[in-house]
């Protein structure tokens, strides 16, 4: 069972919808994650972690300017809690240092109640740097709730 991280192909986007669709609240549509094609250039850029030839993990971010920002990032069912996250963050963190000298640090947000990403974005080193008051939708309770700004200096 080997696992390895590859950039994110157009081919990709088909399976990486659906694990985006089956593991947020509040997931991308199906139509903007396979438009993600359109993005993957520039200060786009996206990994996959595949394990046995199926894609199991993907990242999505952006760096300008010497900043990269997570925009989307998912593990399928079944393969949650094997640090397969930290090892796909810890690949696009060394890529994106490579392709941006000078690159400083990283920012995300994450929803207050996703305590299990927290877990994992404080074990990279990630510090809490701001809220987003409400931010998020949550069709689960029918409200809003907070996103935490978090960021890793590198």
């Amino acid at each position: 069972m080997s696992l390895i991280f590859r950039s994110l192909s157009d081919a990709d986007l088909p399976d990486v919808a659906d694990i985006e669709a089956a593991v947020h609240i509040e997931p991308w549509s199906r139509s903007q994650m396979l438009g993600v094609a359109d993005l993957l250039t520039g200060h786009y850029a996206g990994w996959v972690a595949v394990q046995d030839g199926r894609i199991v993990a993907y990242l999505i971010t952006q760096v300008v300017v010497g900043e990269m920002e997570v925009l989307t990032v998912g593990v399928a069912h079944g393969f949650q809690g094997r640090g397969i996250a930290c090892g796909l963050l810890n690949h696009a963190f060394e890529q994106a240092k490579i392709k941006c000298i000078g690159l400083s640090f990283c920012f995300l947000e994450v929803r207050v109640s996703n305590l299990s990403a927290r877990a994992l974005y404080r074990k990279l080193g990630f510090v809490e740097v701001g809220r987003r008051i409400k931010y998020y939708q949550n069709s689960l309770t029918g409200g809003r709730e907070d996103a935490l700004i978090l960021r890793l200096d590198f």
